[in-house]
């Protein structure tokens, strides 16, 4: 490069708070299908979980085993509260995403079908010749 031209450093605008909020705003304007059925049993949840979260408490004496079998009791077992949150969390395709998988799938499906199909047929004549001839 020559001395009296110097190369001028370019720097990005970092994205705000703000812009991120922005876009955050906008895409939840437009729900994707996914998001329409999970919110309508998220709706169907929070009517349940009132009465699933509520403690239901046996009347047993003040024992040893009382106070053991006495011990805080859920309708929704832990395991099942779990799994849901974890399907909150997960980043479902869009609908081009999923018909592209889909497609990718059905034709590795087809193709490896066909070639033990093949196989299949080969062994079949080769061992029905050698079988049969003896």
């Amino acid at each position: 490069m020559a001395e009296g031209k110097k190369k001028r450093r370019v720097i990005k605008k970092s994205e705000t708070i703000r812009d991120k909020t922005n876009k955050r705003v906008e895409d939840q304007k437009k729900p994707r299908q996914i998001k329409k059925v999970t919110h309508k049993v998220g709706q169907a949840k929070k009517k349940t979980s009132a009465k699933a979260k509520k403690e239901y408490y046996l009347p047993l004496p003040n024992t040893r085993l009382g106070n053991w079998l006495n011990k805080r009791r859920t309708f929704i077992p832990q395991i099942l509260r779990n799994a849901w949150n974890e399907l909150r969390q997960v980043t479902w395709p869009n609908r081009s995403e999923t018909i592209k998988l889909t497609v990718s799938v059905l034709l590795f499906a087809l193709f490896f079908g066909s070639l033990i199909a093949g196989v299949d047929y080969v062994l079949d004549n080769v061992f029905r010749r050698v079988i049969l001839n003896l």
